[in-house]
């Protein structure tokens, strides 16, 4: 709705700039979110489903070979989840600062908006 009211009450549309750019960062930092949920979602059902066949099985060598394949899922997650980065984190609050600049010049009124991108943290199981 505050995007429709904008276009609608100023006319210069290089002025916009300033959300577009919010919205495309945006989009990107969801986007990265979204990769390394759906990553780590993998590594994990994939480390269940060797736990399921160790628990479920009774010949030692299955259950040997299932139980190192899930340690080897469950490194891999570690290890995965040390090296995430969201690159787009420090474009999001850069754009919405110059978001809230753009809006107060518009409306000639200052914005007081508290606002934190939020960090996205691994949940650590080890502590």
């Amino acid at each position: 709705m505050e995007y429709r009211l904008i276009i609608a009450s100023y006319k210069d549309t290089n002025a916009l700039q300033n959300l577009t750019d919010l919205v495309k960062h945006l989009r990107s930092y969801a986007t990265e979110i979204c990769v390394a949920a759906t990553n780590a979602a993998s590594y994990m059902t994939s480390w269940k489903g060797f736990m399921n066949i160790f628990v479920q099985n009774s010949d030692s060598a299955v259950r040997a070979l299932a139980l190192q394949q899930a340690t080897t899922n469950k490194n891999e997650l570690d290890q995965y989840r040390e090296k995430i980065e969201f690159k787009e984190k420090d474009n999001v609050a850069d754009a919405i600062s110059d978001y809230v600049v753009f809006l107060s010049r518009l409306f000639k009124m200052d914005f007081n908006i508290n606002y934190e991108v939020p960090k996205i943290e691994p949940v650590n199981n080890n502590g």
